[in-house]
Formats: C-alpha cells, sequence, structure tokens
C-alpha cells in the first residue's frame, strides 16, 4: 500500500491545500456506487468519475466507495462535484488522524480507523475511513485494501434486510455498526494470543514473548486512541446536534452501538491488566529459571569445595607426605571424595534443593 508521505516542504503551506503525488506514488482509483431502496439495487464496481456524473441520485440512497485517495485531481473533482471544503479535503489525504465528526456548511464528516487481524502474519492492519455525508450521497474514502464493506454489499442485496427497509441514516449507522463489530473479533485474536503468551511464559520464557507483549501493547495503544474519540462522535450523534441526520429514525440502533462501545473499550482496559500481568509474570518467571541456574551452580561448587581441598592437599610438591607413597592411597582418596559427593547429594535431595 502507498504512503503519502509528508516531508519539510510541505510545512507552511496554506491550510486545505492538497499535496501533490509523484508518479511513483500514483495508483489506480477504485469507485464503487451503491444505490438502492426497498425495491431495487444497482452496484456499479469500477467506474469512473466521468460515468459517475451521469447517474442520478434522485429519490433512493446511494453509496459511493472510493479506495486510494492520496490522488489530488481525483480528490479535487469530488470536492468540486459535491462542494466539499478544502480542508476536508486535505483531512481524506492525511493518514493517521484522530477519529472525529465536524459538521461543514453543506456536509458532514466522520474519521473512524479499521482494525484488521493478518491470520498469516499474526498482525493487525490498521487504515483510516472518511465519510462524508451530503444530502444526496454517503461517500467513503479508504486508502488501503482492507476489505470492510463485502458484508455490507451481502446485506444489501438482500431485500428484506434492514439496511435495505430503513432510510439513508441507517446506512451511516451500520458502517459504524460493523466496524465496532470488527474492533471484537481483533480483540478476541488479541485475547488468544495474550493466553498463549502466558503458556509459554510460564512453560519456557525467553526474550520473544517480551516482544509480542510489546507489540500487543501498541495495538492495544491504538485501540485505545480509536475507541474514545469513537465514543465522543456517537455522543453527538444522540444529542442530536446534525441537523443533516434524522436522528429519530435511528435512535434505539445508537444507543445499541454505544453500549458497544462501551464493551469495547472495557476489554481494552481489561486486555491491558492482563498485558501489565504478563509482564510482571514474564519478569517473575525469568528471575525463577536465573534462580534456578544459579541454585545449579551452586550446588556443583559447594560439591566441589571439599574435593578441590582434597585435591590442594595432595596436589603439594611436599617429599615427606606418608601417603604418597602408599599403595592404595590413590583409589582410597577417589573413594573419599565419592562418598563426600554422595553424601552432599544426598542431604540436597532432602531437602529438596535438586
Amino acid at each position: 500500500m502507498a504512503k503519502l508521505e509528508q516531508n519539510s516542504s510541505d510545512a507552511g503551506q496554506p491550510p486545505g491545500m492538497l499535496q501533490k503525488m509523484d508518479k511513483t506514488q500514483k495508483q489506480d482509483i477504485s469507485l464503487t456506487f451503491i444505490q438502492y431502496d426497498k425495491e431495487d439495487i444497482t452496484i456499479k464496481n469500477e467506474v469512473d468519475f466521468e460515468s459517475f456524473n451521469q447517474f442520478d441520485l434522485q429519490d433512493k440512497i446511494n453509496w459511493l466507495h472510493i479506495n486510494t485517495t492520496y490522488d489530488e485531481e481525483i480528490l479535487t473533482k469530488i470536492g468540486d462535484y459535491f462542494d466539499l471544503h478544502d480542508l476536508l479535503l486535505e483531512d481524506i489525504q492525511t493518514d493517521y488522524q484522530r477519529p472525529k465528526i465536524e459538521e461543514f456548511e453543506n456536509v458532514f464528516f466522520i474519521v473512524i480507523n479499521i482494525f484488521e487481524n493478518v491470520e498469516e502474519k499474526e498482525d493487525i492492519n490498521t487504515d483510516q475511513l472518511n465519510i462524508v455525508f451530503t444530502d444526496d450521497c454517503l461517500i467513503t474514502f479508504q486508502n488501503s485494501d482492507i476489505d470492510f464493506y463485502s458484508p455490507l454489499l451481502a446485506r444489501l442485496k438482500n431485500k428484506k434486510s434492514n439496511i435495505r427497509q430503513q432510510a439513508r441514516e441507517y446506512l451511516l449507522y451500520a458502517l459504524k455498526d460493523f466496524i465496532v463489530d470488527r474492533y471484537f473479533v481483533v480483540l478476541e485474536k488479541i485475547n488468544q494470543k495474550l493466553e498463549n503468551i502466558e503458556r509459554d511464559i510460564i512453560e519456557d520464557p525467553d526474550s520473544q514473548e517480551m516482544q509480542e507483549i510489546y507489540d500487543l501493547k501498541k495495538n492495544l495503544i491504538a485501540f485505545r486512541k480509536s475507541a474514545w474519540p469513537l465514543r465522543e462522535i456517537v455522543n453527538k450523534i444522540l444529542r442530536d446536534d446534525f441537523e443533516k441526520i434524522d436522528y429519530q429514525k435511528i435512535e434505539l440502533y445508537y444507543h445499541d452501538l454505544y453500549d458497544h462501545i462501551i464493551q469495547v473499550m472495557d476489554i481494552i482496559e481489561s486486555l491491558r491488566d492482563v498485558l501489565s500481568g504478563l509482564l510482571d509474570l514474564y519478569m517473575s518467571s525469568v528471575s525463577n529459571k536465573m534462580n534456578k541456574v544459579m541454585q545449579f551452580l551452586t550446588i556443583i561448587g559447594t560439591i566441589f569445595i571439599p574435593l578441590t581441598f582434597i585435591a590442594g592437599i595432595y596436589g603439594m610438591n611436599f617429599k615427606y607426605m606418608p601417603e604418597l607413597n602408599w599403595e592404595f592411597g590413590y583409589p582410597l582418596i577417589w573413594l573419599i571424595m565419592l562418598i563426600i559427593t554422595g553424601i552432599m547429594l544426598m542431604v540436597f535431595k532432602k531437602k529438596d534443593w535438586l
């Protein structure tokens, strides 16, 4: 996935000015247009902006999804067509923003973060979803290949689904609800990974577990930074602060969404506590492992102290040592050493040091 690089030359530019991409950064723009009502649905994939201008946006619910939105040319065209503010377009082009909701003169704008678990890499991908809600169309902007909306399309194709029977405000709710539901899936994966790490730490701790703990800690921090502002977004909608949203039609759904966000935040806090406990467990396990090594070395050293003492005595180069010329002196010294070793091992075993 291409990333729009911020550089020092952009500093000091007027607010709302889009950054220009060089040829190596440019990618094909993917537009998907969905238009539906209670009876019919039309899905157009890989449409270009010129053909989109020919669609009639009246009397039906319209959803335009745009992927890879760094290109300033297509953003400018969309901004001109829907009369979008320059600051709004700048936010769409810029990654790593805090989730937020803003109202402009003719539209309102929402930023939400998407999280997706990558099974083969046991990693988590993040993306920024920008939502523009106009009088005629709901527009979503995405800057990665994370497929978040296919399940929603499947629901839209079902004529009896709630999303087909409700007003356009329900589509806006359904987008946010689906993203929050994905939070639960990814958090469950994190919880499973924490359980595996705990088992590995108990069995045989090593530096890999510590690195995994710190990686998960960063993921949970990213989750927390996304969940808290999302609660503020839903709160503002619940307070009926926006004229363009007919809040009364979806009031109960947003209360349910708010409860889900609170649950996500509770899970995040619980997992953070588990992470702190795993760090303590790792340090304790490493300390216990080191203590066992030191205990083993201490036992070996203790056994060899008397043996070294005996060997030191009979290793002295004195001429008149009576045992030196004795026929059974050598085997007797070995016997004494073995007896001393056996007695010490029995004592250590009795004290449960072995």
